[in-house]
């Protein structure tokens, strides 16, 4: 019996990108559609697709070929014509595209180390160079010129900030400080990179660590292991709030300059951190203005999750614009236009960032506190469509379309690959299911 499910769609600048995947007992398939101005573009690839990406006038296509699940990418204009094919990877590689780039970054493969294999393919397929540095892995600018890393993955201390010129593969030296247990790093433009340097210090009181193990010790004596947890929450073996200073860098690639260098602290003044492990702790908005950064203010024995709780919104400067903490749990930030979105536990808020206000606050069912973050998120005719789902589980997707005007909220809870398909221009667009059935009409 053959079944068709929509996997995803992928929109960027005006470009959009439909796919459909086959099942069969036998194989499964994937079917691309390129919408161009007249007509569509059908491909048919033998295997099922695991992401698309889109940037400008490209798309690339990663999957895994059977029988044995070899990754391989396909990279396409947008109108549907194969420009290349990269393959024989093990597992499906991520993919790097800049919005006036002719490069792409194939990152596949990792070590025990926690390091990926980057791979710079230019415009016809050759490759240019290859790199192996920390996951996950090298992202580029818009215009293609400079590629960096982006966070320290896994264990604390793991990892650096690093910046490569793109043609050549060259890394190029930088002032930025390096005394940082975690860092994150996204462009704002083509050529100034925001750098979030996390320092922690762990601090111990000598005294109460002895006494708390002679404590220990003597609950072990006398067979009162059921005590020993107390014993830890209590006394937390000598260790006390460690010291966090969390520095904002702004910095200037080309002009090989520090724009920005300073600590960042809350409103209320206390430390203000992000966490190690953490999708969405930084955001940088299209046009480059606004920085927003999801951290957390409080000591261990106040907070309530290991989740960011608190939203610093910054000028392309630096400077503080607002704060909130009304937060539950934030597991993700996306900017959409002059819009910030934010994936706050089982709900969806939307903030205004010029005028400072929230403008939608809706109780996104269907989302998995904790675990999905934003996929896609497109604003038409003040409707909001967001696509959610977990961070590397992009096959099951809950679609969510948020009315700005009236409050008014709909998911498609039934049928979880349904996506959005949204017309060249942004002009109009329909929401699909699994069967291809009209579910609304954006006009």
């Amino acid at each position: 019996m053959l079944e068709k499910k929509i996997m995803q769609v992928c929109l960027e600048m005006g470009l959009l990108v439909c796919l459909f995947a086959t099942f069969t007992q036998a194989q499964t398939a994937t079917e691309i559609l390129f919408p161009n101005q007249k007509d569509i573009t059908q491909i048919v690839i033998p295997y099922e697709v695991f992401k698309v990406y889109a940037a400008g006038e490209k798309v690339a296509v990663a999957g895994l070929r059977e029988p044995k699940a070899s990754g391989e990418v396909i990279l396409y204009n947008s109108r549907g014509q194969e420009l290349w094919r990269k393959g024989d990877f093990k597992g499906a590689p991520y993919v790097s595209l800049g919005e006036n780039s002719n490069k792409t970054i194939l990152i596949t493969d990792s070590t025990l180390r926690d390091e990926r294999r980057n791979i710079c393919v230019d415009e016809n397929g050759n490759t240019l160079w290859e790199k192996w540095v920390t996951s996950p892995g090298i992202s580029q600018s818009p215009d293609g010129r400079y590629g960096i890393t982006t966070m320290v993955s896994g264990e604390e201390g793991k990892g650096k900030f690093q910046i490569f010129e793109l043609s050549t593969g060259i890394e190029i030296p930088h002032p930025i400080p390096t005394d940082y247990a975690y860092f994150y790093a996204k462009f704002l433009d083509s050529q100034q990179v925001v750098l979030l340097l996390q320092q922690v210090k762990f601090q111990r009181d000598t005294t109460l660590t002895k006494q708390a193990f002679e404590q220990y010790r003597k609950l072990m004596r006398e067979g009162r292991k059921n005590e020993i947890g107390k014993l830890v929450l209590k006394t937390k073996m000598g260790w006390k709030e460690p010291l966090r200073r969390l520095t904002l860098v702004i910095y200037d690639i080309i002009n090989k300059t520090v724009i920005v260098q300073r600590e960042l602290v809350s409103r209320n003044g206390r430390s203000f951190y992000v966490s190690s492990h953490y999708h969405g702790n930084l955001s940088t908005s299209p046009n480059g203005e606004y920085i927003a950064i999801a951290g957390m203010n409080l000591p261990w024995e106040e907070r309530k999750t290991a989740y960011p709780y608190v939203v610093q919104m910054l000028d392309s400067q630096g400077n503080l614009l607002w704060e909130r903490g009304d937060f539950d749990l934030i597991s993700d930030t996306r900017f959409v236009e002059d819009k910030l979105v934010i994936l706050d536990g089982m709900r969806i808020r939307v903030f205004d960032v010029e005028r400072k206000e929230e403008i939608g606050n809706f109780d996104a069912e269907g989302i998995r506190r904790g675990r999905d973050v934003i996929q896609e998120a497109i604003l038409q005719n003040n409707k909001l469509i967001v696509q959610c789902s977990g961070i590397n589980d992009f096959r099951v997707s809950t679609l969510l379309i948020l009315d700005l005007s009236t409050g008014e909220f709909r998911a498609d809870l039934e049928n979880p690959g349904a996506f959005v398909l949204v017309w060249k221009k942004g002009t109009k667009g329909v929401v699909l299911n699994k069967g291809k059935r009209l579910l609304s009409f954006i006009q």
